[in-house]
């Protein structure tokens, strides 16, 4: 038997009275276990698998999926439970994490976990600046880091910069004409200075970061079409939060 901590991604109803939880864990990254009985109020777990929960779990090993032997919840996170916008951005989040995840990867725990806590403790949330940062880092842990460095046909730094999302990085104006590609996103000085920035950003300088507003629409628009480009399909909980987004915007 394992015994492991681990955030719900979401559960699945099994049966009668059990379900199919998704985990994100700090040792064996995708996690999905049978609770069996889970749904059945005498058992008390009920509560304990509510998305965005840190619970610990004790299991058996299966081969596509593990059984739950027992389950205790560490912290139900009061404050982003209470908050509609902020549930709505953990759900999505943790649904990219889900996606991203190789099914050994350890590393994302962590700054999952950190994102959770974030969303429960700070008191005031700039979205904007919030998706940007989680999708660089997500995407920075998974291996798909946009390069920033110079352009990436000739390593140059230039005036001028492009975007490419399908080659992932910076095109400087005179590789742009060579290899021809029309729909690049123009990067003005501030907003490369911002993508380069979050580089060295954690969360407890995310608060402090100034920016205009400008430039974190642009970064934004950047790392969402990096993100999408990479993960091929929007999850439904992203296409949710961005009509949430939309109404406050």
């Amino acid at each position: 038997m394992t015994t492991e901590e681990g955030i719900v991604v979401r559960t699945y109803d099994f049966r009668e009275t059990s379900l199919i939880i998704d985990l994100i864990t700090p040792i064996s990254g995708k996690k999905r276990i049978l609770a069996k009985g889970a749904r059945d109020p005498v058992r008390g777990y009920t509560g304990i698998f509510l998305p965005t929960n840190n619970v610990i779990v004790n299991y058996y090993s299966g081969k596509n999926i593990s059984l739950l032997s027992h389950a205790e919840l560490r912290d139900f996170f009061p404050l982003l439970r209470g908050d509609f916008l902020r549930y709505a951005f953990a759900l999505s989040f943790l649904e990219l994490v889900y996606i991203l995840l190789a099914p050994l990867e350890r590393n994302f725990y962590s700054f999952s976990l950190q994102t959770i806590r974030f969303l429960d403790e700070q008191k005031r949330l700039d979205y904007l600046l919030l998706s940007s940062f989680v999708w660089f880092k997500l995407l920075n842990f998974s291996g798909f880091y946009p390069y920033l460095e110079g352009c990436l046909c000739c390593g140059k730094e230039s005036k001028i910069f492009f975007y490419s999302v399908d080659k992932g990085g910076l095109i400087c104006e005179e590789c742009r004409k060579k290899i021809n590609q029309p729909h690049l996103m123009v990067i003005d000085s501030e907003t490369l200075g911002g993508l380069r920035g979050m580089k060295k950003l954690d969360f407890s300088l995310l608060s402090k970061w100034k920016i205009n507003l400008m430039s974190k629409f642009k970064i934004k628009e950047i790392m969402k079409a990096h993100l999408l480009y990479r993960i091929e399909k929007k999850p439904p909980s992203l296409q949710f939060w961005e009509a949430v987004e939309n109404l406050l915007l």
